[in-house]
């Protein structure tokens, strides 16, 4: 079924990750880029009705069809569904430690050590204040 080298594994599993984020971010749009103040509220991004359905559709469909080739590039001892939390853990684990640069000497390592951390920082920062609105 194709190449199931780790790096391919890795793409899979990002692209059913942004899938899922992406089908989130069409369902609640409305609450993350609201305005505030306005009453009644208005937001920057809003997907309603037929076209909310057909992009969360499209979006969850590309993320199962991702997932779906990821768990089959698995090999055969690593397919049990309950080994995949620990395996997904330990490599954004391993992602999040490797932001920092190899060599602190090297000021393009460290220059994009720190582009990469800062993007990090205000994703979880957006992510937070989304989740706030939500729950």
């Amino acid at each position: 079924m194709g190449d199931s080298s780790p790096s391919f594994r890795r793409q899979n599993l990002a692209l059913a990750t942004t899938g899922v984020a992406s089908s989130l971010w069409v369902r609640f749009a409305d609450v993350v880029t609201k305005i505030p103040g306005t009453n009644p509220v208005a937001s920057h991004q809003c997907y309603n009705g037929i076209m909310q359905a057909r992009l969360g559709l499209g979006f969850i469909s590309t993320a199962a069809l991702c997932a779906a080739v990821w768990v089959q590039s698995l090999p055969e001892e690593s397919r049990n569904p309950l080994t995949w939390p620990k395996r997904i853990g330990d490599g954004v684990s391993k992602a999040i430690v490797s932001i920092s640069p190899q060599d602190v000497n090297d000021p393009v390592q460290v220059k994009y050590s720190l582009i990469a951390s800062s993007m990090l920082i205000f994703t979880a920062m957006q992510v937070r204040k989304g989740c706030g609105n939500i729950c």
